[in-house]
């Protein structure tokens, strides 16, 4: 996608989200949150798809969380026909049902009459097939008069604060109530999916929000689900 310099799609944004998330949402977080949200059996036949479901909900979620403050703050714009990119007002975060996080949100996208947070383009949203349709806000006519030759330009945010975001996601950010054993397991988990992964980068990621003791008790919880991890140095100083 091309856009200018200083700029990151609101889509590329979301993606590198929902790969943060794949360390982050372990299993255990999903049961613990259907059981908060669902009355019906847990569907085991389908974990994968729902574990797929809740961190592309939980990486949108904390993208619309922030639009309107970037908006405010001039650091949300489109990328224009000519390469250069152009302010947007707080308008585009319209319609967000959620507000933050405490757990994870029912397993939906956010979805603006404006913005679709995977297409990631201005005018993006649910579209009516003519006026009288009630499942959407905009015909594509409207949207033409409302956008000109803006209407479908990719949607940017600041690369400073866009990787701000990115690295904002903690467990401990999404998990406030969380104990050695979630967090453990989800620095195993996130371990057993990259190899390569640094003690110092589990730690940054999973547990270093978290008081002294919780980080301490966390990784002996992760060594015992994931042995490997005893070979790793000591966190650096």
């Amino acid at each position: 996608m091309i856009h200018q310099e200083g700029w990151m799609p609101v889509s590329l944004l979301v993606n590198s989200l929902f790969r943060k998330f794949v360390g982050v949402v372990t299993e255990q977080h999903v049961r613990d949150s259907w059981r908060e949200y669902c009355k019906d059996p847990f569907p085991d036949d389908e974990i994968e798809d729902l574990k797929l479901s809740f961190r592309l909900s939980a990486a949108e979620t904390q993208v619309w969380a922030n639009l309107s403050k970037w908006a405010e703050a001039g650091k949300l714009g489109i990328t224009t026909p000519l390469g250069t990119t152009a302010l947007l007002t707080a308008e585009v975060a319209t319609k967000s049902p959620f507000e933050g996080f405490g757990t994870l949100p029912p397993i939906e996208c956010p979805a603006s009459p404006i913005l679709d947070m995977r297409t990631g383009t201005l005018g993006s949203g649910p579209i009516k097939a003519d006026v009288s349709d009630s499942g959407s806000d905009f015909t594509l006519f409207e949207l033409n008069t409302m956008f000109g030759a803006f209407l479908f330009a990719p949607v940017v945010v600041d690369q400073k604060v866009a990787e701000k975001c990115i690295n904002s996601v903690t467990v401990a950010y999404l998990f406030p109530k969380a104990t050695p054993e979630t967090v453990g397991k989800a620095i195993a988990n996130h371990a057993h999916l990259d190899l390569t992964i640094s003690k110092p980068d589990l730690e940054k990621i999973h547990s270093s929000h978290f008081p002294v003791k919780l980080q301490r008790d966390a990784w002996k919880e992760a060594v015992k689900a994931a042995p490997h991890l005893a070979t790793r140095g000591p966190k650096k100083k």
